[in-house]
């Protein structure tokens, strides 16, 4: 079973969302540019029912880079590598950023790496120092491995009491929980299932 944190996680999705809302209509570049000459060239002439030039006999048509489409989904992914934990969030495509291709969207937003673009939706994901935010503990509870809220010395709640006894554990293992083992909030399952395999 997986606990999400409403509060944090909608926070940490407000804030990228404000990210990107601010940077694609604040920002330099925010306006899409003006295709280049030679691609105007390129499509300059005739064209068929779907809008592309017409290709030479056995050659796939020029269809030029994707361009982001009004209406579509910009997801946001945001990974932490010093504690390997990741947020994630998904909303309407700011309309700063329709027409967009590529190129321009990796212009756009410097910091982050365009994951993926299609008309229909694009995926950005940028690392961030630190681990979102706050901390939970494992620790010895009734004989078993139990999720703290909080660091040793600081305890609070009880977040998860889980069904693994620090008996089966290695003498590694239940060293480390003698002393607490500190996790982000979002991983504390993860090392839970760490702990079961060691």
């Amino acid at each position: 079973m997986r606990r999400w944190l409403p509060g944090t996680m909608a926070l940490g999705l407000a804030a990228m969302a404000a990210f990107l809302l601010h940077r694609a209509e604040q920002g330099p570049g925010a306006t899409p540019r003006a295709p280049r000459a030679d691609a105007a060239a390129r499509t300059a002439g005739p064209t068929g029912a779907s809008g592309a030039t017409p290709a030479p006999a056995g050659q796939a048509p020029d269809v030029g880079p994707a361009r982001l489409s009004p209406g579509a989904s910009v997801q946001f992914i945001i990974q932490y590598p010093g504690c390997g934990a990741q947020r994630s969030g998904e909303g309407p495509l700011p309309a700063g950023l329709v027409g967009m291709d590529r190129v321009q969207v990796a212009r756009q937003f410097a910091q982050a790496a365009v994951v993926s673009l299609t008309p229909d939706r694009l995926v950005l994901r940028r690392a961030l120092p630190g681990c979102p935010g706050g901390v939970v503990t494992l620790v010895e509870r009734g004989g078993v491995v139990t999720v703290v809220a909080g660091r040793p010395g600081d305890l609070g709640a009880v977040v998860a009491r889980t069904d693994l006894p620090v008996r089966a554990l290695g003498r590694e293992d239940r060293l480390r929980v003698e002393r607490g083992i500190v996790v982000p909030e979002g991983a504390w399952e993860r090392t839970v299932a760490d702990l079961r395999g060691g």
